[in-house]
Parts: C-alpha cells; structure tokens; sequence
C-alpha cells in the first residue's frame, strides 16, 4: 500500500486515506484531516497542527467522562468525544 501511495503521490494525485496507525500518517501523509462524527475537527501539516493543539492531547471516546485523570484537563467536549490535555511529564 505505500508503494502505491508513494507512485500516486508522485504523480501529483491526491490521496485520501483513512487510519488510526500515527506512524503511517507520519511517514506518508503531507497534510492531515481528522474527521469525527463526519465533522472535519483539523486540517493541517502535523507541524502546524501539533504546534498549534500541542503534541501533549489525546481525545478519547467512552461512556462516561472524569475531570479526575491526574495530569490531564479537560479540554472540550466535541459530541461523544472530550479532548484532554496532559501534563508535561505526561505523554499521549
């Protein structure tokens, strides 16, 4: 699949697919969208998207949500799911 996607790149075509592995996005996307309840949340490099929601959040998807996690703080709520920022010494 990424020989596939490197040929097209190449080309100059535009690819559009979908995971949830960060190490393929990193090494084979330029731009990035994530998309949540068929809602576009961000669009970007992952330079500008990491500087810009920092490398330190996750968001989560569960039943019930904490405000208690130690390191994290509740950042949003975006239906269903909440985005938590973590703590410094804390990684995602």
């Amino acid at each position: 699949m990424k020989e596939i996607l490197a040929t097209e790149q190449g080309r100059g075509a535009t690819v559009i697919f979908s995971t949830h592995v960060l190490s393929d996005v990193e090494e084979m996307c330029e731009r990035v969208a994530l998309i949540a309840d068929a809602k576009m949340l961000l669009f970007g490099d992952l330079a500008e998207i990491r500087q810009s929601r920092g490398a330190n959040a996750v968001m989560v998807e569960a039943q019930s949500h904490s405000d208690g996690l130690p390191g994290a703080q509740r950042h949003a709520d975006r239906g269903g799911h909440v985005e938590y920022r973590l703590s410094d010494e804390l990684t995602p």
